[in-house]
């Protein structure tokens, strides 16, 4: 919000609005999603006593290198991790009547072991390696 300048997109949100110094009051009836660059602000509100982590994502993720900071912070706080993964990968079936109706203009695989494999399913596919920019 700083960064763009939109300031008026709180308004929508304002009477939902938890501040810092809630949390802990409240810490036995709320859930928190957060992401680790967000660890030393929750480390600050002091709401972390029984806590418990779910982690929703790939079971994967937790083994590469980017994970350590996170693995630490439960570490510290002694809190208990419990994975619950559920997939957010669609069937094709479902992706191709996605695409039908949408009408894109062009797909462009992400996020895909098989990025290749998307000219036999759909039309319009362009393809891009992880990482490049592109005009739309």
């Amino acid at each position: 919000m700083k960064q763009s300048r939109e300031f008026g997109r709180v308004n929508d949100i304002r009477a939902s609005r938890i501040f810092p110094e809630s949390l802990a009051p409240r810490r036995k009836e709320l859930v928190l999603t957060f992401r680790a660059s967000m660890i030393r602000e929750i480390e600050r509100t002091g709401c972390l006593e029984g806590a418990t982590a779910v982690w929703s994502m790939w079971p994967g993720y937790l083994e590469q290198p980017g994970a350590q900071r996170l693995l630490d912070f439960l570490n510290r706080h002694q809190m208990p991790l419990i994975q619950l993964h559920g997939s957010g990968h669609a069937y094709m079936q479902d992706l191709r009547r996605f695409a039908r109706a949408m009408a894109p203009k062009r797909i462009v695989p992400i996020h895909s072991s098989a990025p290749h494999r998307f000219g036999e399913f759909f039309d319009a596919v362009e393809l891009h390696d992880d990482g490049q920019w592109w005009e739309c």
